[in-house]
């Protein structure tokens, strides 16, 4: 990485909200800058566009930042975002929400798809179905209506109470107090 020199830098600035720097010698957090653009509004909004020696780019900005393309129409594809050897990363920190919308939205992975969450995935389908597809299908999980070993079958197949009555509990079907009624013969 080449060394800031204050005798390569140069700047224009065009009164107090705008400048335009080549050759900055302070290092950023991306090593040397080797062009920026600095916008500032009369809120203190502030824009950076940079390109350091590492050879990053990076875009900061404390508004909204738009990209929209394909106003002719006469394109098949309006943005493309590319990564050619590395990961590509959206990121919405705090509250904020990753939303991903069009008449038809297909994900498509060459090898894995891996779906993550903290919570609850939720799959909604309005007045199609949900379809799933492969050689082999697989699901685990300690209670609900797909699980067919549930726990509840699990730690009562060896019981006098029996699995067959307490499953249903585990798997969504009955609520406890059904369920505890039908083996002790009042329901």
């Amino acid at each position: 990485m080449a060394v800031g020199k204050w005798g390569a830098y140069d700047y224009i600035n065009f009164g107090p909200k705008f400048k335009i720097s080549s050759s900055d010698p302070v290092l950023g957090s991306d090593g040397y800058p080797v062009f920026s653009f600095r916008g500032v509004t009369d809120d203190g909004d502030v824009h950076l566009t940079t390109y350091t020696e590492t050879g990053s780019y990076r875009i900061l900005n404390d508004g909204l930042i738009e990209i929209v393309g394909g106003a002719s129409g006469d394109n098949p594809v309006d943005v493309k975002i590319t990564g050619e050897y590395g990961d590509v990363w959206i990121s919405a920190y705090g509250n904020g929400r990753v939303r991903i919308k069009g008449t038809n939205v297909m994900v498509e992975a060459v090898q894995d798809l891996d779906i993550k969450a903290g919570r609850n995935i939720t799959l909604e389908s309005g007045s199609g179905s949900i379809i799933m597809k492969g050689n082999k299908i697989s699901n685990s999980g300690l209670t609900g209506n797909s699980v067919l070993d549930s726990f509840g079958k699990r730690a009562f197949a060896l019981s006098p109470v029996g699995w067959e009555y307490i499953d249903d509990v585990f798997s969504g079907g009955f609520s406890v107090i059904d369920t505890i009624a039908n083996v002790i013969g009042i329901g």
